[in-house]
């Protein structure tokens, strides 16, 4: 992506990381819904059929390698856990070279030990702290992140769809 990002703020990143996963999904056929207050972590909710509905919550990244969710981010996004499989994190690489690069990922995908995705305990010895849900990019690790490539989860989720109406 050519466009100078550097003179963005954090909230446009995030607002354009917002507007790249909204039209991913609307080329995936998707209804998109956008809460009216982000107070929940949960940017976007998408359904492929009106009758499933996935709970996303955004994350873009531009010259980084790590971003991260709170605790509170991943337990409003599963509905504490009761709903892990509904929800997903979009994250967003703004930077690269051609064009920004999207993952659908699944909250079960930190499920898994994984050099991508990290979970640890940020409060100190004693004190209550949050567990904050890490995405770890690096060259060396990019390969783990290709099967949640946008193209590939959207297909996967377009199939459940056409299975279910059958």
């Amino acid at each position: 992506m050519d466009a100078p990002l550097a003179l963005l703020n954090r909230q446009q990143k995030g607002r354009l990381a917002e507007i790249i996963v909204i039209a991913t999904l609307l080329s995936w056929n998707f209804e998109v819904f956008e809460p009216e207050v982000d107070d929940r972590g949960v940017d976007l909710i998408a359904s492929p059929d009106s009758g499933v509905f996935y709970r996303i919550q955004v994350k873009g990244i531009t010259g980084g390698s790590y971003t991260f969710l709170t605790q509170r981010q991943f337990d409003a996004a599963t509905n504490g856990g009761r709903t892990a499989s509904l929800a997903y994190v979009a994250y967003v690489r703004l930077d690269a070279k051609s064009a920004p690069e999207v993952f659908i990922i699944p909250f079960s995908a930190w499920d898994d030990r994984s050099p991508v995705f990290t979970s640890y305990h940020s409060g100190k010895q004693g004190q209550t702290g949050e567990t904050e849900y890490g995405i770890n990019y690096s060259q060396k690790n990019a390969p783990l992140l290709e099967p949640y490539r946008a193209d590939v989860v959207l297909a996967e989720l377009s199939a459940r769809r056409a299975e279910r109406s059958d």
